[in-house]
């Protein structure tokens, strides 16, 4: 039995590969009642997602196709998988293959080749078949992929460059995403195929296929002005920058919203958005595409300047592929907005809340909610509440791929506004971040992370709180609540900066880490460490951060040594309290308090 955590949708089940494609149906069935060990992880994570998972290894692979894996060792291609696991196809006639469970007739596909000498990226494709009738071709590109880092210029760069990467480098996100829609509707028990037949001397590998049915086309809506009457061309590569700023001009006259008909637009300059109440409405995600040029730093994607903006129902594309360049999403977005039912992918950041303008007073985002986003294959963070943000929500979303923290909050700005108060994660699916956290929360008060799901981190943790980034640290007028939460194979023996990292870990540096509680967490399977708490200065403590019903069951899991359930570092000051907090299959020592001036409590 191949026991693989599967994502199918919001749930998590067991899989098994199949070879009797008859049986394959009944099977996956049994699989979804084989859960009695994770049963608590079955409501964790966004609950609405609208595809399903079907994961590369568990389907029938023929012509060569072989699966690779599980492995946490970084250089290896599959440590950067979905349960590090893969199916490359290296041949001509290699394929994976899949029984449908439910009608769909879009499919999103996480893929990886390689990269060109120059790290410009190669292109190929694989052919689709349905019940062994060639339907498609699909396009590949590396483009995208392959970011490196040498740790002799630094870690928070990555490059283009493959030789960056040569003596002490590394390289990371050699996964990518590409969707397509099918002509016809695929129905339950058909047989949905990928086949490697271009003969280009290029191994492709296939990770997962998520299905979904697509949605119709949303109607323009009463009281709404269409983009097309502005003079914006659909399908072409005719920059429709001038007709949003015409179309916005309009909308703020007479009092209107923005719809986006279905189509692809190019956008070559960022679109602020500066007119309190606008609201912008796309036909749907599958068919209303903005793809951003990029012509210089924070030249794409959307800035929010006022308040009550409601963005929603668009996919964001763009031809980024490298840090230090622009966000899908920036700005402070004032009070009251709502950015809903986005898919974005290929930025430096999906979302980076906070203002960057010279204004005084200093506006902060208050009330912002992001929902239903898939936020995607990002160069640094996928979403992170910066500056001063206040109460703002991040809800049902599924995050993946991003190179720096996957969602985060940071209260960074001392000089012009307060601490970041009250933000709050709840029901998040995230996977395979690359280099920090699946969600990092450093500093600020109130904060809320409740029922995410973070699983696979490949370079760091799956939660962190921290005080290694300037500003301001940890309040105390309100705890910061991390409860209910999940976390599957995260951690890792070498991050950039070449340390350990567990499933969750506390830093302090700069100032004080105060008034956290972690309240009903499973960390599962770490890589390395169960729980880490370190601290690099000396004149700094954490202090009244609770442990209550916190389950570490399995460290050590990458194989290449011992994994300790609660490590705590020689430096620090303070003291926790742990309620009920239990460890299982530590490949270590369960608890190691190295400083004689920090205190563990242990309560009933």
């Amino acid at each position: 039995m191949n026991q693989k955590l599967l994502l199918i949708g919001s749930a998590l089940m067991l899989s098994l590969p199949f070879s009797v494609l008859a049986e394959a149906v009944q099977a996956q069935a049994e699989y979804k009642t084989d859960l009695t060990a994770w049963e608590n992880t079955k409501a964790r994570g966004a609950s609405n997602l609208p595809y399903n998972r079907l994961e590369a290894d568990a389907g029938r692979l023929e012509g060569g196709a072989l699966a690779h894996g599980p492995s946490f060792e970084q250089e290896k291609l599959e440590s950067e998988a979905s349960g590090r696991v893969y199916v490359a196809l290296p041949d001509v006639g290699a394929s994976v293959e899949w029984i449908i469970p439910e009608a769909a007739d879009g499919v999103n596909l996480r893929f990886t080749l390689p990269d060109s000498s120059d790290g410009t990226g190669l292109n190929s494709q694989l052919a689709v078949y349905v019940n062994d009738v060639f339907v498609q071709n699909v396009s590949l590109t590396s483009y995208y992929a392959w970011q490196y880092f040498n740790t002799e210029h630094g870690n928070r760069k990555p490059s283009n460059d493959p030789a960056f990467a040569k003596g002490t480098g590394s390289q990371r996100m050699r996964f990518d995403e590409t969707r397509f829609q099918l002509d016809k509707m695929l129905e339950p028990g058909d047989r949905l195929s990928l086949r490697k037949e271009t003969d280009d001397g290029l191994a492709i590998g296939v990770d997962f296929i998520e299905i979904e049915k697509i949605d119709p086309v949303i109607a323009q809506p009463e009281g709404f002005l269409s983009l097309a009457d502005f003079g914006a061309q659909a399908n072409t590569e005719k920059d429709a920058f001038d007709a949003f700023q015409a179309a916005f001009a309009a909308c703020a006259e007479q009092g209107k919203g923005l719809y986006i008909p279905e189509g692809r637009y190019v956008i070559v300059n960022k679109l602020e958005l500066r007119h309190d109440g606008l609201q912008i409405q796309g036909a749907g995600i599958w068919h209303t595409e903005l793809f951003f040029k990029f012509t210089g730093r924070h030249t794409v994607g959307f800035s929010g300047l006022a308040s009550n903006l409601m963005v929603s129902d668009l996919y964001v594309d763009s031809d980024i592929n490298n840090r230090d360049t622009g966000n899908a999403f920036r700005q402070h977005w004032g009070t009251g907005s709502t950015i809903k039912n986005i898919w974005l992918q290929h930025f430096e950041c999906g979302f980076w809340i906070g203002n960057y303008e010279k204004v005084t007073p200093a506006p902060v985002a208050d009330g912002l909610r992001v929902a239903n986003c898939r936020i995607r294959n990002t160069y640094a963070d996928g979403l992170n509440f910066a500056k001063g943000s206040r109460n703002c929500i991040v809800e049902e979303c599924h995050v993946r791929n991003n190179l720096d923290d996957s969602l985060a909050t940071w209260s960074s700005d001392i000089a012009t506004v307060g601490m970041t108060e009250n933000n709050t994660f709840r029901n998040n699916t995230i996977e395979l971040t690359l280099r920090a956290a699946g969600i990092g929360i450093f500093g600020g008060q109130g904060h809320t992370v409740d029922n995410c799901l973070v699983v696979d981190g490949f370079g760091g943790s799956g939660i962190r709180v921290s005080s290694s980034f300037p500003g301001y640290g940890f309040g105390d007028a309100a705890h910061t609540l991390i409860q209910n939460c999940t976390i599957i194979r995260c951690g890792t023996r070498n991050t950039l900066f070449h340390s350990e990292s567990g499933g969750i870990n506390i830093g302090i540096k700069r100032t004080d880490v105060q008034n956290i509680v972690f309240k009903n967490i499973e960390v599962i399977d770490s890589a390395v460490l169960g729980i880490k708490i370190w601290q690099s200065n000396p004149d700094v403590s954490l202090r009244n951060v609770i442990f209550e019903n916190v389950q570490v069951r399995g460290t050590g899991k990458d194989g290449l040594g011992p994994g300790h359930g609660m490590p705590i570092s020689a430096a620090i000051k303070g003291w926790i309290e742990l309620k009920n907090v239990s460890f299982e299959d530590i490949n270590g020592v369960t608890m190691i308090n190295r400083s004689s001036d920090f205190e563990i409590r242990e309560m009933d």
